[in-house]
């Protein structure tokens, strides 16, 4: 049961960084609507499964991205928003980053006022502020570790590990060597 759990849980990571990479190469080629696509399924499957809350933020800031990038204002705050709130239950978003909540309730203001597209700016910046923050963890790569080892290991993405450390997903670790790994809190 333990490697069946195991199995299924490797299952569903690879589908989710194949939904986020498909997403990315969409997006970079201007295909916001395809990309839409991809980073909901993303969304679905890290709602679904016992998922890091990284995976869900991850994916909500790249579907607001595109929902942005798409003219959707409304869809796009929602997404950010969405992601500051699952980040705000979960952990301790006032306490750990008061400055970003400052940023947070003058945002919720210009949504009052109905200014999204606005609002949509301030929220995207904020939440890929609030995405760096979480990527602090370091470590230190130690004999037979590998990219989809440091995921299981550290609860994160292949998708996240690389782009944090300018990796492509087949790149081959050393011992010893420093990398970020996304944090995840909780």
């Amino acid at each position: 049961p333990d490697d069946l759990n195991y199995a299924e849980g490797t299952g569903f990571q690879m589908i989710y960084e194949a939904h986020i990479a498909r997403g990315d190469r969409s997006f970079s080629v201007g295909a916001s609507t395809d990309a839409l696509v991809d980073y909901a399924r993303a969304i679905e499957l890290a709602e679904l499964i016992e998922t890091p809350d990284y995976r869900l933020l991850f994916a909500l800031l790249r579907a607001g991205n595109a929902y942005s990038a798409h003219g959707d204002f409304q869809s796009a705050t929602g997404r950010y928003l969405s992601a500051f709130y699952i980040e705000a239950v979960n952990n301790h978003f006032r306490r750990d980053f008061p400055d970003l909540a400052v940023e947070l309730n003058a945002a919720e203001l210009v949504i009052a006022d109905r200014n999204l597209e606005e609002a949509t700016a301030l929220l995207g910046e904020l939440t890929g502020a609030l995405m760096d923050r979480i990527w602090k963890r370091h470590v230190v790569a130690q004999p037979r570790d590998n990219l989809i080892l440091l995921c299981s290991r550290y609860g994160t993405t292949l998708e996240a590990i690389t782009s944090a450390n300018s990796l492509s997903i087949d790149s081959a670790i050393s011992p010893g060597q420093e990398l970020v790994i996304p944090e995840i809190k909780g």
